[in-house]
């Protein structure tokens, strides 16, 4: 076990050189081709998760305290867009997909320290136009905004809401750990493994686990917050309806859904979502439960359209079926490109035994020099 703090709690995900873009294919609706219809996916939490409500904060003395997780109409709920966000990350760091939602420069400053302007790799800008798509934006969409491309595309996939359905509930209140912004300055860390200044970003940040219960808290102050969250063991359920999905999109959708789950459902890999990822919340399992699909072809060559809940509008696919569907990730979990062996060094569930926490500055050092380097994701199991 390495000490207290000597392990940050990101590392980064190498992307490769180029970007696999292709025209849309002939699936969907119009073409009475591909898989339509609903996966119905359960989320068991490893760790506490927090997800803030809509309410505002309750302020005293000037620490915020964010309160309940988010609820409606007395059930506990994970908004769509709080999935959608993390499963696409998945997707494009999986696929080695374009950077949707970097566009332009970044710039940064850390008290005095000259700004650091970060621009994003050639290849890894956002899709730039309608007839050429990487394999995250024909899955997820695009919105056509931004100096690279005009045109929206809606994606094939629309994620609802995860109600709480079963197993643990609240726990305590808890006073996190201070959390703050990326700071760019830091190019030990920020840039990737290739840290000079001017260098352009060409890797993706994602979050160790923390061991269940192990969550990183200090005193309330002006700079930290107190919630209440959630405790492992939870189990909730969300729907996903798909439009016309290929057997690439399919692939795809099933590994950043499970990852490298197997049939079984033994975890190996795991989901980071919420607030808190950096000081031990939001760690998940997600898992594809029962499929419904849409015969196309029979629904648009008939006059009468049937009701959308009735037994003709939806067929639910049989174990086999399903079995089948699910394992269609293993086109991914075979593969061995190295942004795929960074992700599962870094995603890696059970989780290291290591405390992970920010780093401690050395005693007289200046900005951005910490007491160790990043490790590259697999070495820090060697430390």
């Amino acid at each position: 076990m390495t000490n207290v703090h000597d392990l940050n709690p990101f590392n980064f995900v190498l992307c490769g050189t180029s970007v696999g873009r292709k025209p849309l294919s002939s699936t969907g609706w119009s073409a009475f081709s591909g898989f339509a219809g609903v996966l119905r996916c359960r989320l068991t939490t490893l760790t506490h998760i927090f997800i803030p409500s809509s309410k505002p904060p309750e302020v005293i003395n000037q620490h915020k305290s964010l309160g309940r997780f988010n609820e409606v109409g007395g059930v506990w709920l994970i908004p769509g867009s709080s999935l959608r966000g993390p499963i696409r990350a998945i997707a494009e760091a999986a696929s080695n997909s374009c950077f949707s939602v970097f566009d332009g420069e970044y710039a940064n400053h850390i008290n005095r320290a000259a700004p650091i302007v970060r621009n994003l790799a050639p290849e890894l800008q956002p899709c730039p136009q309608q007839d050429r798509f990487c394999s995250a934006c024909r899955l997820f969409g695009m919105t056509g905004q931004g100096q690279h491309s005009s045109v929206g595309w809606r994606g094939r996939v629309r994620f609802g809401d995860a109600r709480y359905i079963k197993g643990n509930g609240e726990d305590d209140k808890k006073t996190l750990h201070e959390l703050s912004s990326p700071k760019l300055a830091h190019t030990i860390y920020y840039g990737g493994h290739s840290p000079a200044p001017g260098d352009p970003v060409s890797h993706r940040k994602f979050y160790y686990h923390h061991r269940p219960n192990e969550i990183l808290t200090q005193k309330p102050g002006p700079r930290n917050v107190t919630i209440i969250p959630i405790k492992p063991g939870a189990v909730f359920e969300f729907d996903l309806w798909c439009d016309g999905l290929d057997d690439e999109d399919k692939a795809l959708l099933i590994y950043a859904l499970e990852l490298e789950a197997d049939q079984d459902e033994h975890c190996t890999m795991a989901h980071k979502i919420g607030h808190g990822k950096p000081v031990g919340l939001g760690s998940v399992m997600i898992t594809v439960t029962e499929a419904y699909q849409v015969d196309i072809q029979s629904r648009y060559s008939q006059w009468s359209v049937p009701a959308a809940d009735s037994k003709q509008a939806l067929k639910r696919l049989s174990d086999q079926e399903l079995s089948n569907f699910r394992d269609s990730k293993s086109m991914y979990k075979k593969r061995s490109d190295q942004w795929l062996k960074d992700l599962r060094a870094i995603l890696k569930w059970p989780p290291l035994s290591d405390t992970i926490g920010y780093p401690q500055w050395k005693p007289g050092a200046g900005h951005g020099e910490y007491r160790h380097p990043l490790p590259k994701p697999g070495q820090e199991y060697n430390r």
